[in-house]
């Protein structure tokens, strides 16, 4: 039940550091050893997928900086700024973020919506 999800849970450390948590599930499925459950739990339905993450990569990439640059020129700011902002929210998000299916940075929604 969907009531599930919002019941307190107590603290894990590994919250904070969520690669600590599902990096370990990853290696162990690139190399095919069979999941365990909390494998399962963190894959959920999205299968790992090393090519896959690749590609994900650099489509972000290929329409991220650009996007930021042009963001950048737009505000009158240097072009530094603009790289700055299309990669450290990347770093940042796959350190400190739990979920899979998120872009961090500067979008053209958050453009529209400032």
């Amino acid at each position: 039940e969907w009531m599930d999800i919002y019941e307190p849970k107590p603290f894990v450390w590994t919250s904070l550091v969520p690669p600590v948590e599902w990096l370990p599930a990853y290696i162990r499925a690139l190399k095919g050893t069979p999941p365990t459950e909390n494998d399962k739990r963190l894959q959920g339905d999205l299968q790992y997928s090393i090519s896959g993450d690749a590609v994900a990569g650099l489509t972000v990439g290929f329409m991220l900086v650009p996007q930021c640059l042009a963001f950048a020129l737009l505000a009158g700011l240097p072009l530094e700024v603009g790289l700055y902002s299309s990669f450290v929210p990347l770093v940042m998000y796959s350190l400190f973020g739990t979920i899979r299916q998120v872009q961090a940075g500067p979008t053209a929604l958050m453009s529209l919506l400032t």
